[in-house]
């Protein structure tokens, strides 16, 4: 059969294009898969990308009607029709792809259009009455059909459009309407829908399931919304295209850990605006490792019993060879759990993430005037949604700038850093944000940690740790 991918798009996510249309295109099995990406015309990819994207025979076509929040709006779907039935050549199905998701197996995607003519549609839900997500395909002429009849709209003004679309639609559309629905409630008419797609979301700080063995048994990966891959601030989009390059390289199954053998621990740390969440989405990466970020922060600052906090660590992930969790503060934490540890047998590693002084200051000023709060005085305002954060952070009410509070705060986490070196010799392993890129710092932590080299997934190098000076 004859397939055409639709991938709409705009400029932050020019970095997962590539990616996203290769596996799909590797995955097309028997059948003739053509690709169009329809950049935003409001926010257009850079003209590189369009020029990658047409010399390897990708056709790219631009919008004109503005996205309405996350693709929302009657009048947005009436053009996501209209272009998909006008660049569709002579598709037999029409495929909607998300650039944050991997398509492993396009083939099994439409397979139950491929063999059921009466079969409308084909992605995942949670039910019959619509598909949703990153990825799902509906027969040809379903389209040139919707596309003709939402024309008639296209001269609305907004709320007339919401008002005649539900008419439309038999009068239960929620508002804002969500494409997803329309384009479900559209195809319902037609036939079922099939949600028999493996499909899945993984999470780089979240997810306990081995990245190979999960590559063999899905058929649509997602990697992006909800929960984006997100570190150190700014557009996480080429995070996300680098943990895409470590899925699709990854080979290697880390077997479970045996019964009887206690996992290596890891408890990363660092005062924030350091590296913290790189290192966990890095070291999360590799085989039989399952490290989290800030799983357990914001805590009361010095609360008295932190035991259950190392026991649940050990415990959550049964079966992984390294468990571990990145605080970006919190040493005192890190000494309590470390003692508990210790004291029952585990071997822990202790990662200490460092930046640049001045650095360090300008990212948290920075941050603490965008979020109109200071964290180091004693009382957060009534309503701060961080209030957890401030209780969790030291004060210095008597130094008088704020500037001079960062630096204070700092002085703080240095200390306690080094009376965790001192009670702890030999465990506590210091890195900077400057080392985070160079594959032979990363090699000899992870030598340090006692992760194996094979299987090892380096991709996300290369990435940016920290913007400078903002977060």
């Amino acid at each position: 059969m004859k397939l055409t991918c639709f991938i709409f798009t705009h400029a932050p996510e020019a970095p997962l294009l590539a990616r996203c249309i290769a596996t799909a295109g590797s995955g097309k099995g028997p059948h003739d898969a053509s690709f169009v990406v329809v950049e935003d015309g409001n926010s257009p990819l850079p003209q590189a990308t369009r020029t990658a994207m047409l010399a390897n025979g990708v056709a790219v076509v631009r919008t004109h009607e503005p996205r309405l929040g996350n693709l929302r709006g009657v009048r947005w779907f009436s053009e996501q029709m209209a272009v998909m039935s006008d660049h569709a050549g002579e598709a037999d199905i029409v495929l909607k792809i998300d650039p944050d998701t991997l398509v492993l197996s396009l083939a099994n995607v439409v397979q139950p259009l491929a063999d059921d003519d009466t079969l409308a549609g084909a992605g995942s839900g949670n039910d019959d009455l619509y598909l949703y997500g990153s990825c799902y395909a509906f027969r040809r002429w379903i389209i040139d059909f919707v596309a003709a009849k939402y024309v008639r709209f296209g001269e609305f003004g907004q709320d007339e459009l919401r008002s005649a679309t539900a008419l439309a639609n038999g009068g239960t559309l929620a508002r804002p309407v969500n494409e997803d629905v329309l384009l479900s409630r559209e195809a319902l008419a037609f036939g079922g829908l099939d949600f028999g797609m493996k499909r899945t979301r993984w999470r780089h700080d979240k997810d306990s399931r081995d990245l190979a063995e999960l590559k063999a048994e899905s058929d649509v990966v997602l990697f992006g919304n909800p929960g984006p891959v997100s570190h150190g601030g700014g557009d996480a989009r080429p995070v996300i295209s680098r943990v895409m390059d470590s899925f699709l390289a990854a080979d290697t199954t880390a077997g479970p850990l045996p019964d009887g053998e206690k996992p290596v621990v890891v408890l990363g740390l660092g005062p924030g605006r350091s590296g913290t969440s790189f290192m966990s989405t890095l070291l999360n990466l590799q085989p039989g490792a399952w490290i989290s970020h800030e799983s357990y922060s914001p805590v009361l600052l010095n609360l008295p019993a932190v035991d259950g906090f190392a026991k649940r660590l050990v415990e959550g992930r049964p079966g992984r060879r390294f468990v571990g969790d990145f605080t970006p503060l919190n040493t005192w934490m890190a000494a309590g759990m470390a003692r508990w540890l210790v004291a029952e047998g585990y071997t822990v590693k202790i990662v200490s993430t460092e930046r640049d002084e001045n650095e360090l200051v300008a990212s948290w000023v920075s941050m603490m005037e965008r979020q109109e709060h200071d964290p180091f005085v004693t009382v957060p305002p009534d309503g701060w949604v961080h209030r957890g954060w401030s209780k969790a952070l030291p004060k210095f009410d008597l130094v008088p700038t704020r500037e001079g509070r960062v630096r204070a705060y700092l002085g703080w986490c240095r200390d306690h850093v080094a009376a965790l070196m001192d009670e702890f010799p030999g465990m506590v392993r210091p890195i900077d944000t400057a080392d985070m890129n160079d594959p032979a710092e990363i090699n000899a932590l992870l030598d340090w940690i006692g992760l194996p080299a094979a299987g090892r997934r380096l991709e996300l190098l290369g990435t940016p740790v920290n913007n400078s000076p903002t977060p």
